[in-house]
């Protein structure tokens, strides 16, 4: 038996494999465990290299792989560097031709890296393909969408679309494509990090994911320096992958909109400048304001009491991070721990 303190040895580097799958785990032992399981039960038409970046877990990942799955390559970071810096160390070294981003809360019911490479290969106008990505229950998840901008965001507040939601309630809304579209293959502005395949050209022109952004929006940023080198992504509903959401740490419903207002506002500043930052910043203002009278004046109403005040504290919780710039910093891993340490139900939804 290994010896738990010691990191899995690494994959036999006698062989180039197909795709090197890259794996970011932060204590999420249990669910890396059945993701690594599935990937050995479901890939079988091409040849895979599994390499997992843990982000200092000390929930005992390194035993449970080391014991488990020997042939995984293990990169122990000595501090939780967030998603984007854990996939860069992993692609770092990475082998094969194509680079497979996996979440360690996915799991594969289906050959979905074979279907994901022949996807790849068949469209050779592709540089990074992504898959219909489900809840556990087989519910289409949110996952691929256009880039948001201030304008776009105003434009869908009063577009007449229908209200089409997920089994968690989250609303196939914009910036995310309908639900229609996500059953169709179609080019797409981006695809949430849960699962990307690319190809090892491709991300030797585009670079590293923004290191600066440690959760929410780092893949939008990606893929738009995907698109502004002329690199197409596609979205392929063929291939399915079982996509957990938010499996290394629990946000509460507040939090979680801080810290997504967080993430977009980073990218909006670092991809659109200044002003369209202060726009967006301006509009989550507005839309905090609405929210507050409207949990004033139901909170008038006895049966709509409660709901009023859910809908008060949102808003003036939006209010203080618009106005507030430490309100506005971006998400750290200490936030993380401090919400994982808390006993807080996790909030379940797509990476973006």
């Amino acid at each position: 038996m290994p010896d738990p303190s010691l990191p899995p040895r690494p994959a036999d580097p006698s062989s180039t494999p197909d795709v090197s799958v890259v794996i970011v785990n932060w204590n999420t032992c249990k669910l890396l465990a059945d993701c690594l399981r599935s990937l050995e039960a479901h890939t079988r038409g091409c040849t895979i290299e599994v390499i997992v970046v843990d982000n200092a877990s000390t929930d005992g990942s390194a035993a449970m792989v080391a014991e488990e799955h020997p042939a995984v390559r293990w990169i122990a970071s000595p501090t939780n560097v967030g998603f984007a810096a854990g996939c860069n160390l992993g692609m770092a070294v990475a082998r094969g031709p194509n680079i497979l981003l996996l979440n360690s809360d996915t799991v594969l019911r289906e050959d979905a890296v074979s279907a994901l490479l022949a996807s790849l290969r068949a469209n050779p106008d592709t540089s990074l393909v992504s898959c219909r990505l489900v809840y556990a229950d087989g519910s289409a998840q949110p996952s691929c969408g256009d880039f948001p901008t201030v304008m776009g965001n105003i434009r869908a507040k009063f577009a007449r679309r229908p209200k089409e939601r997920d089994a968690t309630g989250q609303r196939f809304q914009y910036p995310f494509h309908s639900l229609a579209r996500h059953q169709e293959l179609h080019a797409v502005d981006w695809v949430a990090g849960a699962v990307m395949l690319f190809s090892r050209h491709a991300w030797e022109k585009v670079g590293n994911l923004d290191e600066k952004i440690f959760l929410f929006a780092e893949e939008w940023e990606w893929c738009l320096r995907f698109q502004r080198l002329g690199l197409k992504i596609l979205h392929d509903p063929g291939p399915e992958v079982v996509h957990i959401g938010s499996g290394s740490w629990t946000l509460g419903p507040i939090e979680l909109a801080r810290a997504r207002r967080a993430g977009i506002h980073a990218f909006f500043r670092s991809q659109y400048g200044r002003a369209s930052a202060a726009g967006f910043v301006l509009l989550c203002a507005a839309a905090a304001l609405l929210r507050t009278l409207a949990g004033l004046l139901q909170m008038l109403i006895p049966s709509r009491h409660a709901r009023g005040l859910d809908a008060l504290e949102f808003g003036l919780e939006g209010l203080r991070w618009a106005f507030s710039r430490s309100a506005r910093r971006p998400l750290a891993s200490t936030d993380l721990e401090r919400s994982s340490s808390s006993g807080r139900t996790p909030v379940t939804s797509p990476r973006s």
